[in-house]
């Protein structure tokens, strides 16, 4: 019996074995080894109508599960299709292996249809890529897993040989080497100072961000928040680490003014800054060198070295957020902090900033959808005006329940994701907020949504533009133009799609529509027409 397996077998079953239970994407002739090995494996294969979807689709399950995702297509085209969803993992901090067909190294001599280096391609926007051959498979597998899941996490690109994947491969004599332990602080001068500047705090303020969800240090962030009484903000990320209902916690910050004005005005106060995964490259620039180290303590607990150049710190501790947080809290007995209960007053502050007017609006579906939802409910969220609302307003009890795109920020996300998150959990109320811009750049995964039995509800943002680059055009004093568009029928297409949908021009038909929806099985699309210029003065 032929005990040797084929090169695409052990791409698939090192797949498997680090947890992966779903690949994204588009196949063609040159990755179909790599799909049958796949499907033989145990992983699932979802077809999407266009590759670049099957990136935001693999987050969406990693955010709900923390399983590694695949992305695999076919060679030239297919490749090039995915470079916005890879540059969105590598930015967003997403573990991700991305599987190409390429033609063998010898018809690369004289062959040139479709042939690309992909490697060049995938360079600036990966951990890392490699090409495959049969001496090495088992190590170039590993080594993709262990690079995409450590540190920051991010993809890892594989270049596959057509000819290569069915090459049949002596089984493995090659050292494993296991995944590396977070670090924690050694008891060293950088730790007792971290320690003495805690302990002599009045004023401290913690900063979580995307290191914190990506390593789950939501557990020790509430211990640490809530023993000290420490205030927290968070990047629109790791909104809910803390649940966004308790007294401690302020909120997202990083894209509105109306809440950095609010925001900065209390970080100003602060006499230390604890960063808790803190990234910011979630952040604007007016986040930039807030604190004056030479007056402020700053204690950085990040997964990699700090070389942005974002913000200064007093000592960095590079490793696991959690574990590091409570080495340094954990002698420390509560005192008092905040004794001007200035945290209290921008919490009120912030909620009265963002409180919706009675007049139809933005503002107003997004919290009366918020009221009729379960809380537990998760929303994904494309980019655009109502990102920057939406983040602000929307309380998140726990992590990892807002997903969005907000270290590229790119358009046409939330659809996918929403797939995603509903595929690794189907009992889970699944709400995509969206522009209708955005919506229509990713139209043809309604098609999956249904294919899939998905009962996803669909919010769409309806104002026939491009509402957040129209704001900016107006506010610089520009005409009108690029940013405008003709009305779609939403409703209509949702019935096309077989799928459900409503339009709403007020509240009573969002809450009716809403109400019908959450009860159905089958997907809905509301439509919420707004009136023009219905962001100005919201964020």
């Amino acid at each position: 019996m032929d005990k040797l397996k084929r090169a695409a077998d052990y791409i698939a079953d090192g797949l498997y074995n680090a947890g992966c239970r779903y690949a994204f994407g588009m196949p063609g002739g040159e990755v179909l080894s790599v799909l049958d090995a796949l499907k033989k494996s145990g992983i699932e294969f979802i077809l999407c109508k266009h590759e670049n979807n099957g990136g935001h689709m693999a987050e969406g399950v990693y955010q709900r599960t923390g399983k590694l995702g695949v992305l695999l297509v076919t060679i030239g085209p297919g490749a090039t299709n995915i470079v916005n969803a890879v540059a969105n993992s590598y930015q967003e901090r997403v573990p991700l292996i991305v599987i190409t067909g390429c033609i063998d190294t010898e018809a690369e001599s004289y062959y040139t249809h479709q042939v690309l280096d992909h490697q060049k391609v995938f360079a600036g926007v990966t951990k890392a890529s490699f090409k495959v051959s049969a001496a090495t498979i088992d190590i170039v597998v590993d080594k993709a897993i262990k690079i995409a899941t450590t540190g920051q996490p991010g993809p890892v690109h594989i270049d596959v040989p057509v000819g290569m994947a069915d090459v049949k491969v002596e089984p493995s004599l090659h050292n494993k080497t296991a995944l590396p332990s977070a670090m924690v602080p050694a008891p060293t001068a950088d730790l007792l100072r971290a320690q003495e500047l805690f302990a002599n705090s009045k004023k401290p303020l913690l900063i979580a961000g995307i290191d914190s969800i990506n390593q789950n240090a939501e557990e020790a962030i509430e211990w640490f928040v809530k023993k000290y009484k420490v205030p927290i903000i968070t990047t629109y990320k790791s909104k809910g680490v803390v649940s966004e209902y308790d007294p401690l916690s302020l909120g997202g910050a990083g894209l509105s003014p109306k809440a950095d004005k609010i925001l900065l005005k209390l970080l100003k106060q602060a006499d230390l800054i604890i960063g808790a995964g803190y990234d910011p490259i979630e952040m604007r620039d007016n986040w930039k060198d807030i604190w004056d180290i030479n007056k402020v303590g700053m204690i950085d607990i990040t997964a990699t070295i700090n070389n942005h150049y974002m913000h200064s710190s007093t000592v960095n501790f590079v490793g696991d957020v959690g574990a590091s947080l409570r080495s340094i809290a954990e002698d420390i007995k509560p005192f008092v902090v905040w004794a001007d209960r200035q945290p209290e007053k921008t919490r009120r502050e912030l909620q009265l900033a963002f409180s919706p007017t009675k007049e139809w609006g933005p503002s107003l579906v997004i919290e009366s959808i918020r009221k009729l939802v379960p809380k537990n409910t998760i929303a994904t969220c494309d980019t655009g005006a109502h990102k920057i609302l939406l983040s602000q307003m929307w309380k998140c009890s726990q992590s990892k329940t807002l997903l969005q795109s907000n270290s590229l920020s790119t358009m046409a996300t939330a659809l996918p994701l929403a797939i995603g998150a509903q595929i690794a959990e189907p009992k889970r109320k699944v709400v995509a907020f969206t522009g209708d811009a955005g919506l229509l750049m990713c139209l043809g995964e309604l098609s999956t949504v249904k294919e899939m039995n998905l009962p996803i509800i669909f919010i769409v943002f309806v104002d026939y533009s491009i509402a957040l680059i129209e704001k900016k055009q107006r506010e610089r004093g520009f005409d009108n133009a690029g940013v405008d568009f003709n009305y779609v029928d939403f409703s209509a297409l949702a019935k096309a799609f077989g799928g459900d949908g409503y339009d709403a021009h007020n509240k009573q038909q969002l809450e009716s529509s809403l109400k019908s929806a959450l009860s159905n099985k089958n997907f809905t699309i509301i439509s919420c027409h707004l009136p023009k210029f219905s962001y100005d003065g919201k964020f």
